[in-house]
Protein backbone atom coordinates (compact mmCIF):
# COMPACT_ATOMS: atom_id res chain seq x y z
CA UNK A 1 0.00 0.00 0.00
CA UNK A 2 2.84 2.41 0.89
CA UNK A 3 4.53 1.70 -2.48
CA UNK A 4 1.27 2.50 -4.27
CA UNK A 5 0.90 5.81 -2.44
CA UNK A 6 4.54 6.75 -3.14
CA UNK A 7 4.14 5.81 -6.80
CA UNK A 8 0.95 7.91 -7.01
CA UNK A 9 2.71 10.92 -5.42
CA UNK A 10 5.67 10.48 -7.78
CA UNK A 11 3.38 10.48 -10.83
CA UNK A 12 1.37 13.42 -9.50
CA UNK A 13 4.49 15.49 -8.77
CA UNK A 14 6.25 14.90 -12.08
CA UNK A 15 3.05 14.96 -14.12
CA UNK A 16 2.13 18.38 -12.67
CA UNK A 17 5.65 19.68 -13.24
CA UNK A 18 5.55 18.71 -16.89
CA UNK A 19 2.15 20.38 -17.38
CA UNK A 20 3.41 23.58 -15.73
CA UNK A 21 6.59 23.47 -17.81
CA UNK A 22 4.49 23.37 -20.99
CA UNK A 23 2.80 26.62 -19.93
CA UNK A 24 6.20 28.22 -19.45
CA UNK A 25 7.10 27.28 -23.04
CA UNK A 26 4.20 29.36 -24.40
CA UNK A 27 5.59 32.62 -25.78
CA UNK A 28 4.27 35.33 -28.02
CA UNK A 29 6.00 33.69 -30.99
CA UNK A 30 3.98 30.47 -30.80
CA UNK A 31 0.46 31.59 -29.91
CA UNK A 32 -2.34 30.91 -32.34
CA UNK A 33 -4.82 33.72 -33.04
CA UNK A 34 -7.15 34.90 -35.79
CA UNK A 35 -8.20 38.38 -34.57
CA UNK A 36 -6.62 41.25 -32.68
CA UNK A 37 -8.62 43.89 -30.82
CA UNK A 38 -6.96 47.14 -29.80
CA UNK A 39 -8.67 49.48 -27.38
CA UNK A 40 -7.87 52.53 -25.32
CA UNK A 41 -8.71 52.91 -21.68
CA UNK A 42 -8.11 55.20 -18.75
CA UNK A 43 -6.26 53.34 -16.02
CA UNK A 44 -8.18 53.27 -12.80
CA UNK A 45 -6.99 52.72 -9.24
CA UNK A 46 -10.41 51.12 -8.68
CA UNK A 47 -9.76 48.51 -11.39
CA UNK A 48 -6.02 47.91 -11.92
CA UNK A 49 -6.53 44.53 -13.62
CA UNK A 50 -6.56 45.30 -17.35
CA UNK A 51 -7.98 41.83 -18.06
CA UNK A 52 -11.27 42.95 -16.50
CA UNK A 53 -11.13 46.21 -18.45
CA UNK A 54 -10.50 44.16 -21.60
CA UNK A 55 -13.42 41.84 -20.89
CA UNK A 56 -15.65 44.91 -20.49
CA UNK A 57 -14.37 46.35 -23.81
CA UNK A 58 -15.16 43.07 -25.58
CA UNK A 59 -18.60 42.55 -24.01
CA UNK A 60 -19.76 46.19 -24.06
CA UNK A 61 -18.09 47.97 -26.99
CA UNK A 62 -20.63 50.81 -26.94
CA UNK A 63 -20.02 51.75 -23.29
CA UNK A 64 -16.37 52.82 -23.42
CA UNK A 65 -17.05 56.42 -22.32
CA UNK A 66 -15.96 57.80 -25.68
CA UNK A 67 -12.78 55.74 -25.85
CA UNK A 68 -12.12 53.75 -29.01
CA UNK A 69 -11.70 50.07 -29.79
CA UNK A 70 -11.20 48.34 -33.12
CA UNK A 71 -10.23 45.05 -34.70
CA UNK A 72 -7.09 45.58 -36.77
CA UNK A 73 -6.58 44.21 -40.28
CA UNK A 74 -4.87 40.89 -40.99
CA UNK A 75 -1.84 42.75 -42.40
CA UNK A 76 -1.61 44.84 -39.20
CA UNK A 77 -1.97 41.68 -37.08
CA UNK A 78 0.96 40.04 -38.86
CA UNK A 79 3.14 43.14 -38.47
CA UNK A 80 2.25 43.52 -34.76
CA UNK A 81 2.99 39.85 -34.09
CA UNK A 82 6.33 40.19 -35.89
CA UNK A 83 7.30 43.24 -33.79
CA UNK A 84 6.37 41.42 -30.57
CA UNK A 85 8.45 38.38 -31.49
CA UNK A 86 11.53 40.25 -32.72
CA UNK A 87 14.31 40.87 -30.18
CA UNK A 88 15.28 44.01 -32.10
CA UNK A 89 11.88 45.54 -31.21
CA UNK A 90 12.90 45.99 -27.57
CA UNK A 91 16.20 47.82 -27.63
CA UNK A 92 15.32 51.14 -26.05
CA UNK A 93 14.99 52.66 -22.61
CA UNK A 94 11.88 52.96 -20.47
CA UNK A 95 10.64 54.86 -17.43
CA UNK A 96 9.47 53.44 -14.13
CA UNK A 97 6.00 54.99 -14.41
CA UNK A 98 3.12 52.75 -15.43
CA UNK A 99 -0.08 54.34 -16.70
CA UNK A 100 -1.11 52.34 -19.75
CA UNK A 101 -3.80 53.57 -22.12
CA UNK A 102 -3.58 50.96 -24.89
CA UNK A 103 -4.88 47.43 -24.58
CA UNK A 104 -4.28 44.67 -27.13
CA UNK A 105 -6.15 41.37 -27.13
CA UNK A 106 -5.23 38.39 -29.29
CA UNK A 107 -8.27 36.19 -29.94
CA UNK A 108 -8.61 32.68 -31.31
CA UNK A 109 -12.22 31.90 -32.31
CA UNK A 110 -13.44 34.81 -30.16
CA UNK A 111 -11.60 33.54 -27.06
CA UNK A 112 -8.85 35.76 -25.67
CA UNK A 113 -5.47 33.98 -25.79
CA UNK A 114 -3.31 36.95 -24.74
CA UNK A 115 -3.73 40.39 -23.22
CA UNK A 116 -1.15 43.14 -23.59
CA UNK A 117 -1.21 46.50 -21.90
CA UNK A 118 0.95 49.30 -23.36
CA UNK A 119 2.14 52.57 -21.86
CA UNK A 120 3.47 54.78 -24.66
CA UNK A 121 4.59 57.42 -22.16
CA UNK A 122 6.96 55.17 -20.25
CA UNK A 123 7.68 53.06 -23.36
CA UNK A 124 6.92 49.58 -22.12
CA UNK A 125 4.31 46.88 -22.27
CA UNK A 126 3.14 44.01 -20.10
CA UNK A 127 1.86 40.76 -21.57
CA UNK A 128 0.09 37.79 -20.04
CA UNK A 129 2.17 35.54 -22.33
CA UNK A 130 5.93 35.74 -22.08
CA UNK A 131 7.69 38.01 -24.59
CA UNK A 132 11.37 36.97 -24.35
CA UNK A 133 12.67 40.13 -26.06
CA UNK A 134 10.95 42.42 -23.53
CA UNK A 135 12.97 41.08 -20.64
CA UNK A 136 13.79 43.13 -17.59
CA UNK A 137 17.25 44.62 -17.20
CA UNK A 138 18.37 43.61 -13.70
CA UNK A 139 20.29 46.24 -11.77
CA UNK A 140 23.73 45.26 -10.49
CA UNK A 141 23.54 47.88 -7.75
CA UNK A 142 22.39 46.72 -4.28
CA UNK A 143 19.56 49.30 -4.18
CA UNK A 144 19.20 49.63 -7.96
CA UNK A 145 15.96 49.62 -9.90
CA UNK A 146 15.15 46.88 -12.40
CA UNK A 147 13.82 48.33 -15.65
CA UNK A 148 11.97 46.65 -18.53
CA UNK A 149 13.46 47.04 -21.99
CA UNK A 150 11.60 49.68 -23.97
CA UNK A 151 10.14 49.51 -27.45
CA UNK A 152 12.23 50.80 -30.35
CA UNK A 153 11.18 53.92 -32.28
CA UNK A 154 10.10 51.73 -35.23
CA UNK A 155 7.82 49.63 -33.00
CA UNK A 156 6.44 52.77 -31.33
CA UNK A 157 5.83 54.35 -34.74
CA UNK A 158 3.86 51.28 -35.83
CA UNK A 159 1.71 51.31 -32.66
CA UNK A 160 1.16 55.04 -33.00
CA UNK A 161 0.13 54.58 -36.65
CA UNK A 162 -2.61 52.21 -35.42
CA UNK A 163 -3.73 54.72 -32.80
CA UNK A 164 -3.84 57.46 -35.42
CA UNK A 165 -5.58 55.34 -38.09
CA UNK A 166 -8.32 54.29 -35.69
CA UNK A 167 -8.58 57.82 -34.26
CA UNK A 168 -7.64 56.91 -30.70
CA UNK A 169 -7.58 59.71 -28.15
CA UNK A 170 -4.05 58.87 -26.96
CA UNK A 171 -2.40 58.88 -30.41
CA UNK A 172 0.79 60.94 -30.45
CA UNK A 173 0.26 63.10 -33.50
CA UNK A 174 3.61 64.89 -33.19
CA UNK A 175 5.85 61.81 -32.73
CA UNK A 176 7.93 63.99 -30.45
CA UNK A 177 8.68 61.90 -27.41
CA UNK A 178 12.04 61.05 -25.88
CA UNK A 179 11.50 57.40 -26.85
CA UNK A 180 10.83 58.25 -30.52
CA UNK A 181 14.35 59.64 -31.03
CA UNK A 182 17.28 57.38 -31.80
Amino acid sequence: MMKTILFFLFILTFGTSSILAQDNLKTIKNISFNKVLIYEFDPSPDEPDFRKITQHAIEHPDTTNGLKNSFITKKEQVKLHKFLGDSKSFNNGSSICWEPHLGIVFLENNIAVNYISVCMECNKLKSMIHIPAAKTIISTEPNGINIEKGMTPAFRQFLNSLLTKYNFKYANRTNYNIWDRQ
